[in-house]
């Protein structure tokens, strides 16, 4: 939601307390990236798909677990995004560029550039196999799978939203606050969450840095980056969800439609930064997760 103030309305007519204290605690901004389906020339600008901007001492990485090259999902112009950026979490300078492997949940790197002088637009590698084919993509769509994105420059914007009703916060919130109201009772006058969102198409892409994580099926991703992770979630501690909550979202990718890029099935790849590493600036040790339909 655009507008924090109508976020904080929604919160206060339709959530029962104890949630509507601690909600309104929990409302985090992000920097939204709308995709416009227009080609992106000015190089070091902020886009998503096509080829990066990079200096020449970086050279397109690997899988470091398959040795094969990584697709190029977007770059950040860490300099346009600043006055967004309403946490003041992310460099001023510089660049964030994310690469994934599209053949394999969680492996992807983070590069940071510090400054954007001497860039220049990389092809893929040569080595780089740009289509493969797919079975199921072929005989419902007629089409080859495609590892390299369409290019798309991007329209910035900040958000608001809070945790999902089914995350761990939410978990956290209900094991702290005394109270016998579950979280999903937690509601006025059948409102539910939904009524803290705008209307979207199913297939509307959702890009942002930052904030919140929309999850698919999975709201329990930092999870995946802790020790027991989802194994005993019903038993598991207060301590042990903060431990897991010192994992922030760094950057949401979404499938899109102008970059002609389909996760699994309409799926999402969410890149995870240490609280720790965050306030360092430190992004080579990025967790990744995804979900889809």
């Amino acid at each position: 939601m655009n507008n924090k103030n109508k976020l904080i309305s929604q919160i206060q007519k339709h959530v029962n307390e104890p949630y509507k204290s601690l909600l309104l605690e929990q409302i985090l901004p992000s920097i939204r990236l709308r995709t416009t389906g227009k080609i992106s020339s000015v190089i070091g600008k902020t886009k998503l798909g096509g080829c990066p901007d990079l200096p020449p001492s970086i050279v397109w990485p690997k899988s470091i677990y398959s040795n094969q090259y990584l697709s190029f999902l977007g770059q950040i112009n860490l300099q346009e995004i600043t006055k967004y950026d309403e946490a003041e979490v992310l460099p001023k300078e510089g660049m964030l560029c994310f690469f994934y492997n599209l053949d394999d949940v969680g492996d992807g790197t983070v590069i940071h550039i510090s400054h954007t002088s001497g860039l220049k637009r990389i092809d893929y590698p040569a080595e780089f196999e740009v289509k493969k084919k797919s079975f199921l993509k072929r005989l419902f769509t007629g089409k080859e799978k495609q590892w390299k994105l369409k290019e798309s420059s991007v329209e910035i914007s900040i958000e608001y939203h809070t945790p999902s009703w089914d995350s761990i916060i939410m978990e956290k919130i209900y094991k702290t606050a005394n109270t016998a109201i579950k979280p999903i009772n937690a509601f006025k006058n059948d409102a539910s969450e939904d009524d803290f969102e705008e209307e979207a198409s199913e297939t509307t892409s959702n890009h942002h840095l930052m904030g919140c994580y929309q999850g698919i099926q999975n709201e329990y991703h930092e999870l995946d980056f802790v020790e027991g992770g989802m194994s005993d979630f019903e038993n598991m501690s207060i301590a042990s969800m903060n431990e897991a909550l010192q994992w922030k979202l760094l950057f949401q990718f979404d499938s899109d439609h102008y970059l002609d890029i389909s996760i699994a099935d309409w799926g999402r790849v969410y890149f995870f930064i240490h609280e720790d590493d965050l306030k360092r600036q430190n992004f080579e040790n990025v967790k990744i997760s995804s979900d889809f339909y």
